[in-house]
């Protein structure tokens, strides 16, 4: 999804597009997920979610081993949004492979209906 232009109110999901895998090429679920949604008034929102015991906010979700994603509300925030997902292994946790992974979208919000030009 990166570099999309979306209609302002949109509500938009940021997902992984295919599971994460360890180098050996298994499908895992890391230990920890943190995504990190920098909105257009420069305020940044953290979240995490922990294999286990998930997102105390409701704001990641997991669907799948490996797969994560967040919806994102843009009503009334027009501009540039970053969107960082993190995927971190801890200290004695269940990822026994310790993966490591940094996703990075970005997208602009428009006020302004797409025209057509004939």
């Amino acid at each position: 999804m990166a570099n999309e232009v979306i209609l302002e109110g949109t509500v938009v999901r940021v997902k992984t597009t295919s599971p994460l895998t360890s180098i050996g090429g298994t499908v895992v679920t890391p230990d920890k997920w943190v995504i990190e949604v920098r909105s257009p008034d420069a305020m940044t929102s953290a979240y995490t979610y922990t294999n286990g015991s998930g997102d105390p906010s409701n704001m990641i979700f997991v669907p799948s081993t490996g797969n994560v994603y967040i919806d994102i509300d843009t009503t009334n925030n027009v501009g540039l949004w970053k969107v960082i997902v993190k995927a971190l292994p801890r200290s004695g946790g269940s990822d026994t492979t310790k993966t490591k992974a940094v996703y990075d979208f970005v997208f602009h919000v428009s006020p302004l209906p797409f025209l057509d030009i004939a």
